[in-house]
């Protein structure tokens, strides 16, 4: 059997080293930033990921955590909707 993704609207922001004061509330709330060594602490169900620069972090569903995703895999699997 084939399955597709189901369509879901999710909440995505780009984080490198120069992005951290531009960082949405829910990414500050989610992350540790280590800005100096370039890298930050996701805050995920499944626990802490600690991740290198760049990732793009997609919030949780329910608005809690957030987890990171390679910029090759996030480019594939979603598209922007609004500015």
């Amino acid at each position: 059997m084939k399955y597709r993704r189901k369509v879901t609207e999710v909440e995505a922001w780009f984080w490198d080293r120069n992005a951290c004061d531009d960082a949405p509330t829910w990414a500050n709330a989610a992350t540790e930033f280590g800005p100096q060594s370039g890298w930050i602490t996701c805050k995920t169900k499944s626990g802490d990921i600690h991740v290198n620069e760049p990732c793009w972090l997609i919030r949780e569903l329910d608005g809690v955590g957030c987890y990171p995703c390679k910029t090759e895999i996030f480019e594939a699997t979603y598209e922007a909707i609004d500015g």
